[in-house]
């Protein structure tokens, strides 16, 4: 069954406005939904991976920002969410170097020259 793009916009803000409630099982069935209608849409998959993480399935989090990484959809929110997911996991060495990688990203530094810099604040 093809949907219009007026109603895949609809359904995905749909899904956001259900995360914001806090009712993320029901933002992970449409984002889930989606998915199934547009497989290709790096936001869909994104957005399950958010509902999944925000309704405690962590290992589908896991696996839907594992897709995302093969897919090429990696930035500094996307690590942030890793290094999210992988802390509720208990993978707290992974969640470590998932948030360096987002600091690397967001200030455009090397971890080294980040976490030297993080240091320095600190002893200031």
């Amino acid at each position: 069954m093809a949907i219009s793009s007026r109603e895949t916009q609809v359904l995905s803000q749909l899904a956001y406005l259900y995360l914001l409630q806090g009712y993320a099982e029901r933002a992970l069935v449409i984002y889930a939904s989606l998915r199934a209608l547009e497989p290709k849409v790096v936001r869909h998959l994104r957005g399950l991976a958010l509902a999944c993480s925000r309704a405690d399935q962590h290992e589908k989090a896991l696996a839907a920002l594992d897709q995302l990484a093969l897919q090429g959809a990696v930035d500094a929110p996307f690590y942030s969410l890793r290094a999210r997911v992988l802390t509720d996991l208990g993978r707290h060495a992974e969640a470590r170097a998932a948030m360096r990688t987002c600091v690397q990203l967001k200030t455009g530094k090397p971890p080294a020259l980040a976490s030297t810099a993080t240091a320095r604040i600190a002893r200031s």
